[in-house]
């Protein structure tokens, strides 16, 4: 969610906006971001305004795209290598397995 654009002539109006679509948002299970982290980074990399941040939201959605995509394919791997059989033909064990020997 990008920030709010202000043009009332109330300062908080922006923050006010967003605290209200956000909570709708994550209760319908969309991932949200903080807003403080997403101020503080569009901050530090030269985006001071939501004008700004909404310029640039093909970038960031690329940007998006391109971590979920990441995401995806370590989760992927990931799934592959718990779940695969080991030499004994097993599911791998997990971290409270103890090894008893037969005798």
């Amino acid at each position: 969610m990008l920030p709010a654009d202000n043009t009332s002539p109330d300062i908080n109006a922006a923050h006010r906006v967003t605290s209200l679509v956000m909570r709708p948002l994550t209760e319908a299970s969309y991932y949200v971001f903080p807003v403080a982290v997403v101020e503080e980074t569009f901050q530090q990399n030269g985006l001071t305004s939501a004008t700004d941040a909404q310029a640039v939201s093909a970038a960031i959605k690329q940007m998006w795209y391109n971590v979920s995509d990441k995401a995806h394919t370590v989760a992927g791997l990931t799934s592959h290598r718990l779940l695969a059989q080991n030499e004994q033909g097993r599911l791998l064990t997990g971290p409270r397995y103890k090894l008893v020997s037969a005798r």
